[in-house]
């Protein structure tokens, strides 16, 4: 049996206020830019629902869910009242990565090929599935609408780290070698220039070396997960403006690949613009010379079809778990 809607509406000056009640009495309320163009056809697809009590034709102008699940080939699925889903999956696709996603398609559209590949975003969201941290991944969907950061056809994004020069010591003196060079014709001391060739370690403890090329990683637990802690145990990078206003701004900056499964933290009080991760993989020098050409698939590349079997593994976990749990609680209280 088809669930009739009940459609009501507000036109004000700037927006038309549209409200849809279901038969259970649950609502949705949608704002629309009320322009001349847009208005009438807006107005015309709700006379129509008023009339029919349904809304598919009025979706198409209120929600980006329904547009995508409708301009797509079938991998997202929308709810019929608001959320949109990927094919298969039990948690609604954030609305920031809804636009991201409708503005592909509608790009695509536009140019009849798909230019904007949706499987890079789509590969995303199922890392992001993967994270066992939901408040983690609330807090990158914050980091990457704050800092504009791309998301790359893995479903990574790129990050950035302030490092110092690994320093070298003398094996008959123990103490640090220092590499100075100066202007042959004034005597002085010239700027240290940076190559990725060079081994990098964090300004922190200097015990973790950053190298192109190199993943580095600790375990998750080690890492610490609270976003309310401002400066903690973890991986950090951050944007290019949060490394720029970070300890010396000449020293070299170190570009990242980071994996949406493997960000931890990101701290409440830096406005979205650092994070602790547990792995991230370094390809190369933002300000120096780049000796080598390190590239995303040198991290390692992972179809759609392993995310899936990833994500179902997981979700078949969490079952066993839960069910375990609920047997064990019921032979307590049976007992």
């Amino acid at each position: 049996m088809t669930t009739k809607l009940k459609i009501n509406y507000i036109v004000g000056k700037d927006n038309i206020s549209v409200i849809i009640i279901t038969e259970k009495g649950e609502f949705k309320t949608y704002h629309v830019t009320n322009t001349p163009e847009y208005a009438k056809s807006v107005l015309t697809a709700i006379k129509e629902a008023q009339i029919t009590g349904q809304a598919e034709t009025l979706y198409e102008f209120l929600s980006p869910a329904y547009r995508i699940s409708h301009l797509t080939d079938g991998r997202f699925e929308f709810d019929g009242f608001n959320s949109l889903y990927l094919k298969d999956t039990k948690v609604p696709i954030p609305e920031l990565l809804a636009e991201r996603i409708l503005e592909f398609v509608d790009k695509n559209k536009e140019e009849g090929l798909e230019i904007y590949p949706l499987e890079s975003l789509v590969k995303f969201w199922y890392n992001c599935l993967l994270n066992p941290d939901p408040v983690a991944v609330a807090g990158l969907y914050r980091f990457l609408e704050h800092n504009g950061h791309p998301i790359t056809s893995n479903g990574y994004f790129i990050g950035y780290k302030r490092v110092n020069i690994k320093k070298k010591y003398s094996i008959t003196t123990g103490e640090v070698i220092e590499t100075k060079i100066y202007d042959e014709n004034t005597g002085e001391l010239l700027p240290q220039s940076f190559s990725d060739a060079l081994e990098f370690v964090d300004t922190y403890t200097g015990k973790i070396t950053y190298k192109a090329g190199n993943c580095v990683a600790i375990p998750r637990e080690e890492c610490d997960s609270n976003p309310e802690v401002t400066c903690s145990a973890g991986l950090h990078v951050g944007s290019m403006a949060y490394v720029g206003d970070f300890g010396s701004k000449e020293g070299p900056v170190v570009e990242c690949l980071v994996n949406p499964r493997h960000v931890v933290a990101v701290p409440v009080d830096y406005n979205g613009t650092k994070m602790r991760v547990c792995q991230l993989y370094v390809l190369g020098l933002c300000n120096g010379e780049r000796t080598t050409n390190y590239m995303e698939s040198d991290y390692g590349k992972i179809d759609i079809a392993q995310l899936k079997a990833e994500y179902e593994a997981k979700i078949h976990a969490a079952a066993e778990e839960k069910e375990k749990n609920e047997a064990l609680i019921h032979n307590i209280l049976k007992n």
